[in-house]
């Protein structure tokens, strides 16, 4: 029996062409090329811990930053990876933290939140040539040095002189008990002195500085009665949000109108949630106006509040700002130029709040506040231009 070729059928061969051709077009579209690998960016900050308000706040507010240059299609056509990292307020995890991210090949680090945790941390960013953009850390030993360190606050000098001018001049101050924490020293001591410095050339005096560790037992109660045994017209405490209202509730119950004066580091929603009513008052120079009307600033806090249920504070502005700053940075970057001269020959940023200048060691300069709490609420009391 002879057997029946079977041809094809026509309309079934034409089925098959576009099947055939949507499978080349897919192979050999540019959609199939490789997406271009992301620029891996760090951040190193206490994000627990008794300080971890302020990394917290940080790592916030560069988290948004960087969901919003993403969805704008990153820095050309890169996306942006954030690897984030606890630093816990300890140096030796500090150290480590920052050669983590710089093995996991970070083009730089925004970070660190503490003074005490940038001094740690620098020399590895140094030996390795990466850019550590600190948002909050402002002591005075990083100021003036050619590093890889930069900021966009200013240094302690700046604000701790501030302090010191409205204590004597307008507050009429003349005896001060100053109280600060080691666990920040880099941070606390230089601006404790600092200000001992100004005030007693005004005419005032320091009449003792006491510390305490906010890592090791102490008590309240006693330091505060430590602190009134020299019977000062005023009370100078530099530490974090927490302490500060917690040695404002204990100088309350036997002072209960003395002056009491701070820097900006307690400057936090935590100050006035843990204080209540015995920080009604407070004084600090700060770079953050909680109130401000800055369309940019408050197109921020729209979204943070957004984004976290949450009020934005100083560190969630300048760790926004500092992450914002690198973005415009990269985006003239080749990635092998120097990315730290690239910084210093695009040295203006317009902050949240007004511009923000750093100079040639990457120290910033920016508007200043005085700040107090008044019926709950952080108020301005007086603004200093740079």
């Amino acid at each position: 029996m002879l057997s029946k070729k079977i041809e094809p059928a026509p309309h079934f061969i034409n089925r098959l062409f576009p099947v055939f051709f949507s499978i080349f077009a897919l192979l050999f579209s540019p959609a199939c090329e490789k997406e271009p690998p992301p620029l891996k960016i760090g951040f190193s900050g206490c994000i627990t811990g008794q300080l971890a308000d302020l990394g917290i706040a940080g790592r916030n507010a560069v988290t948004l930053a960087v969901e919003e240059i993403n969805r704008a299609g990153g820095i050309n056509g890169r996306k942006i990876e954030l690897i984030v990292k606890d630093d816990a307020n300890t140096p030796e995890t500090a150290i480590r933290v920052d050669r983590e991210l710089i093995a996991e090949g970070v083009v730089a680090i925004i970070g660190h939140v503490t003074s005490s945790m940038s001094i740690a941390a620098l020399p590895v960013a140094n030996k390795n040539k990466i850019i550590m953009l600190s948002p909050t850390s402002t002591t005075n030993e990083l100021s003036g040095k050619d590093d890889y360190f930069f900021r966009v606050t200013s240094p302690d000098r700046i604000q701790s002189e501030i302090m010191a001018k409205h204590a004597f001049n307008k507050l009429n101050l003349r005896r001060v008990a100053c109280l600060y924490d080691l666990s920040n020293r880099g941070f606390t001591q230089g601006w404790a002195d600092n200000f001992r410095t100004l005030f007693e050339q005004l005419g005032g005096t320091v009449a003792v500085s006491v510390t305490f560790h906010a890592k090791e037992k102490f008590s309240y109660l006693e330091i505060a009665g430590q602190l009134m045994n020299f019977q000062p017209d005023s009370i100078l405490i530099i530490s974090g949000a927490l302490h500060t209202a917690m040695f404002c509730q204990q100088i309350r119950k036997t002072t209960p109108d003395i002056p009491i004066l701070s820097s900006g580091w307690a400057g936090t929603n935590e100050l006035i949630h843990q204080g209540g009513s015995s920080v009604e008052g407070i004084i600090f120079p700060q770079v953050f106006n909680q109130n401000s009307r800055h369309l940019p600033y408050l197109t921020f806090r729209e979204s943070y509040r957004e984004r976290f249920m949450i009020e934005p504070n100083f560190a969630s502005m300048c760790s926004y700002e500092a992450a914002t700053f690198l973005f415009n940075i990269l985006d003239g970057w080749d990635g092998k130029s120097d990315l730290k001269q690239i910084l210093l020959d695009h040295s203006t940023h317009q902050g949240l709040q007004g511009e923000i200048s750093l100079d040639k060691y990457g120290d910033a300069s920016r508007s200043q506040f005085i700040v107090t709490v008044n019926d709950g609420s952080f108020a301005i009391v007086d603004t200093i231009m740079p």
